[in-house]
């Protein structure tokens, strides 16, 4: 029971984690729409539970796959349907990355949200910004309680 029940947990977390893959996509590609974010999450967890259940597969080609499965379904899927509008796009962005208790940004065009001084890359369809002091603290904080997690879930198989 004990063995199962781990087993579930983890299976939660490794199709929790392909859900990460169109995330990142839609939040740093432009051209991402819901057909890709669906198409992405969907095949990269199919992909999984075939790899692990049915074809039992090795550990590397069950985390391997679905990752590269997912990226493959959420670009095709953006591209063979219609690209989200220039206006939601620029909501979207403007709401991502202006940061809080600056509010009043929200209202500018993104060009004048986000000035191109605050950007490492944007061609391609692609836009990463540079992170800020909180963004990094963030980061570091949100990797610690996750250490810690794997930390807590080792504990527990031992």
């Amino acid at each position: 029971m004990r063995f199962n029940l781990v087993k579930a947990i983890l299976d939660y977390f490794n199709i929790l984690s392909l859900v990460g893959i169109s995330t990142a996509m839609g939040i740093l590609w432009r051209r991402m729409n819901s057909t890709g974010m669906f198409s992405s999450t969907i095949l990269a967890s199919a992909t999984f539970l075939i790899s692990r259940y049915v074809l039992a597969c090795s550990r590397d080609i069950t985390i391997g796959a679905p990752i590269v499965v997912g990226v493959l379904a959420g670009v095709i899927g953006s591209l063979v349907t219609k690209p989200p509008s220039r206006e939601k796009i620029e909501k979207f962005f403007t709401k991502i990355y202006v940061p809080i208790g600056q509010e009043e940004k929200l209202e500018l065009p993104l060009e004048e949200a986000v000035p191109q001084s605050s950007r490492w890359y944007t061609a391609g369809g692609l836009f990463i910004v540079k992170p800020s002091r909180q963004s990094w603290v963030g980061f570091l904080l949100t990797l610690v309680i996750c250490l810690a997690c794997v930390v807590v879930m080792l504990a527990i198989l031992k």
